[in-house]
């Protein structure tokens, strides 16, 4: 939705590129003429939300003063990763991950299970005029049992935390079953 006027920048998309207009507006003017009259650059931006109006001579300034004074450089320079502490190899899996996991995987699954009868759950007040179309069925089981393996990974790493290999394990079978649905469903023609 834009404003018509080829000096204004659309309004869907002040948030995206306002920031770069604003440094292009610094460099034709220069920072000179821009602390001179800082007009110059407001003018542009009179039907903006004035906070990234802010925002944005905010960034622009920031990056100016950075190119000038090189301050990244100077914090490059005194920077070394070999001082950075060597990562610890995890033998475990913490208990309280494997205990949020369970608490958490079953809420999910008590709303998935839920879903179907209460659609308030996903549609809010709109449940009462839009229905789950037939697709959603195609997604609801893989759905499910993903997250019921989830639910059996917490489960086990809460018995044996030693076993470390079985969560990059289940996340892997889980984005590849993803992966397998979301392909079938790209190919698939969408009815008309």
């Amino acid at each position: 939705m834009g404003s018509g006027n080829p000096n204004l920048l659309p309004v869907d998309d002040v948030s995206i590129s306002l920031p770069y207009r604003v440094r292009f507006e610094l460099s034709r003017v220069g920072a000179g003429g821009w602390f001179r009259d800082p007009e110059c650059l407001v003018a542009n931006f009179s039907r903006r939300d004035p906070w990234q109006v802010a925002r944005a001579h905010g960034s622009a300034v920031l990056d100016f003063l950075e190119g000038k004074f090189r301050l990244l450089d100077r914090v490059n320079r005194r920077w070394d990763p070999r001082s950075l502490p060597s990562l610890a190899k995890r033998t475990q899996v913490r208990r309280s991950e494997s205990i949020f996991g369970l608490v958490a995987g079953t809420i999910y699954i008590i709303w998935l299970l839920a879903v179907p009868y209460y659609p308030f759950l996903i549609f809010g007040p709109a449940a009462s005029v839009l229905r789950l179309t037939p697709v959603w069925r195609q997604f609801y089981i893989p759905v499910i049992v993903l997250a019921l393996g989830g639910l059996a990974q917490s489960a086990v790493n809460l018995v044996r935390p030693d076993w470390t290999w079985l969560r990059a394990a289940t996340r892997l079978v889980s984005n590849v079953v993803v992966l397998i649905i979301l392909i079938y469903r790209m190919k698939k023609k969408a009815p008309r």
